[in-house]
């Protein structure tokens, strides 16, 4: 009887710890600053953890590397904050990681370094318009396919998705809803109704065809007096006119177009946060 008895206590007891545990277990919170900011740039991140706890904070870049460390204790509020600089990192997504133990909490922070379109690309990743690639950099200089540069047009301009043509080489592409909606609002056709050639690196005379539709930008008046004006497609010159006149795409110092030229991201970038204003 004594021996039941006591098993009984042990298991109540024990059931009372757990739910202790359970109840005043804490669960750790952050806050950044910012959720976009340049390298060398301040940084805060606060939250809430248990009372007098060191609190670790990690950041680590795409690739998985811990670029900075450092420690604080949360005080008897249980709540933690310290500031840092953003680590000098090439631009993309790194991850905040704050807590102790198994109770962690993670952000991504964006981070864009110094760069001529660094407002117009910043604005797009606020947006979610555009993001970065697998490792989680941005490569602001990298060109951009046709299918790259109708997602962001499309989620840029926060299109419908329609049900559109899907052409035979974007049947099995991870962007053929995209394109098809983009096609299905008029704002892309292919080189051939069964070809889109969704992996080609787009040009600046494409790109200024594409915006001047999703912007639904009126005929130009004028005309436009690049040095290579000539080498501009027939079906592209109203569109780049057009896009021209309303400032939305420039030439060169030289006074060249470069109309066949393929596009960077941060030209691209630029060219739909000029059309969106």
């Amino acid at each position: 009887m004594l021996r039941k008895t006591l098993s009984i206590f042990l298991t109540a007891l024990l059931v009372v710890l757990i739910l202790s545990v359970v109840a005043f277990a804490a669960t750790v919170n952050l806050d950044l600053n910012t959720g976009i900011a340049s390298p060398g740039e301040s940084l805060t991140v606060s939250g809430a953890a248990d009372a007098d706890t060191w609190v670790s904070l990690k950041i680590f870049d795409g690739a998985g590397k811990i670029v900075f460390y450092d420690a604080v204790k949360s005080d008897s509020d249980a709540n933690y904050s310290f500031t840092c600089k953003v680590p000098s990192v090439e631009s993309g997504f790194l991850k905040v990681v704050a807590g102790y133990g198994r109770n962690v909490a993670t952000k991504d922070l964006a981070v864009i370094s110094d760069h001529w379109a660094r407002e117009n690309f910043k604005q797009l990743v606020a947006s979610k318009a555009i993001g970065g690639y697998p490792d989680g950099t941005f490569k602001l200089d990298n060109n951009i396919t046709r299918a790259e540069f109708s997602t962001v047009l499309v989620k840029a301009f926060e299109l419908e998705s329609e049900e559109g043509t899907v052409f035979n080489d974007t049947a099995d592409h991870w962007a053929k809803d995209v394109i098809a909606t983009a096609a299905a609002h008029g704002i892309v056709s292919g080189y051939s109704e069964t070809a889109f050639g969704p992996n080609d690196n787009i040009t600046r005379e494409q790109l200024a065809v594409m915006v001047s539709k999703a912007a639904q930008l009126p005929k130009a008046i004028g005309d436009f007096a690049f040095g290579d004006s000539g080498k501009v497609a027939d079906w592209a010159k109203q569109a780049v006119a057009a896009a021209v006149e309303e400032g939305i795409i420039s030439g060169y110092p030289d006074n060249t177009f470069r109309p066949q030229d393929q596009a960077t991201r941060a030209e691209a970038a630029t060219m739909i946060v000029n059309a969106l204003q």
